[in-house]
């Protein structure tokens, strides 16, 4: 964050100095919302007036526990990581960018999060087990992320119905 700030500080007025600013933006957004997620993951099915009810008018002021840690992250936080990685997959395959749409690698890496719900990999990538025939990425690895968030959901089943080829 230091050598971005200093980069941003030091860097002339034009293109560099707009995309590092551009930079800070897309990551101070991400950080908000991913915060934002985790401070109301515990109230999310509450209205407001139980939140002021029980933590008074300023409402949540701490991460609660939920999805067995303090601040854990909802489905929402999950897709959100879950596009980005699918965006910088559809990038590695066409990085002189002449196909426009990501489309079908990020459907691919949500049908990649459902293995994270606990769907079976053979479920969940049944549209592209000749090219993905055991659970591959990083986010994958990542045993946080292995907690089923929302089971009665609709990114559950709009996910698993969806079939797409990257």
């Amino acid at each position: 964050m230091l050598i971005s700030g200093l980069l941003f500080l030091f860097a002339s007025r034009g293109l560099l100095a707009e995309r590092l600013h551009l930079l800070l933006r897309r990551r101070g957004a991400l950080l908000g919302g991913a915060v934002g997620d985790a401070l109301g993951a515990g109230v999310r099915t509450r209205t407001a007036w139980d939140i002021q009810h029980w933590f008074g008018r300023g409402g949540v002021a701490d991460y609660l526990p939920v999805f067995g840690r303090r601040g854990g992250a909802t489905e929402l936080t999950q897709l959100t990581a879950f596009t980005l990685d699918g965006l910088l997959r559809a990038k590695a395959a066409n990085p002189d960018g002449t196909t426009l749409l990501p489309t079908g690698h990020v459907l691919c890496n949500y049908q990649r999060w459902l293995r994270t719900q606990g769907v079976p990999w053979e479920y969940a990538m049944s549209a592209h087990l000749r090219t993905e025939p055991t659970p591959t990425g990083w986010l994958l690895e990542r045993s946080e992320l292995h907690s089923t968030r929302n089971p009665a959901g609709p990114q559950l089943a709009m996910i698993g119905r969806s079939k797409s080829t990257p």
